[in-house]
């Protein structure tokens, strides 16, 4: 999900908005029992941040180079990743598509770096759900927050102390 946030609109209503107008369901935030920092796509630091009632607290803060160049881009980025629990049945509206995999299904889904989109269909335990043909030989690969739930599972996170 992405999008911007509209002049004079708080980071958290614009969240919730984002999620309402690209998959149709409100969103309730969770606090996570630590945050994961990473940098150069490596886990280096576990924290346990206070919980407060006015800032949520993140699951993941991901450190990256910006992707986009010119001499007044930064020399990182910082994706703050916040956990959430959907509220209603998502289906895809501004998003080319969705894909749902089955909580048992996330560490074999996450040792792999792609998938043919067809195998990942076919999988019992993978939804995908498209607002349109996929291209010839659709492979999935995961990118940015996706990539860093890959990460936290190999390096042994288990899912469930990654999710509150």
């Amino acid at each position: 999900i992405g999008g911007g946030i509209r002049q004079g609109e708080e980071v958290l209503a614009c969240l919730r908005r984002e999620v309402r107008e690209e998959l149709g369901v409100a969103v309730r935030l969770e606090r996570p029992p630590r945050t994961y920092l990473l940098d150069e796509w490596r886990v280096v630091a576990e924290l346990r941040l206070p919980p407060d009632r006015k800032r949520p607290v993140p699951l993941m803060v991901i450190l990256t180079p910006p992707r986009l160049g010119g001499p007044g881009m930064p020399d990182r980025l910082a994706i703050v990743t916040l956990s959430t629990r959907l509220r209603g049945e998502p289906s895809p509206r501004d998003l080319f598509g969705m894909l749902r995999v089955a909580r048992p299904a996330l560490g074999e889904f996450f040792a792999r770096d792609e998938w043919p989109l067809a195998e990942a269909a076919a999988h019992p335990d993978v939804a995908v759900t498209l607002n349109g043909p996929p291209p010839p030989n659709a492979v999935l690969r995961p990118v940015l927050t996706g990539r860093a739930f890959q990460i936290l599972l190999r390096a042994g996170h288990d899912w469930e102390a990654v999710r509150p």
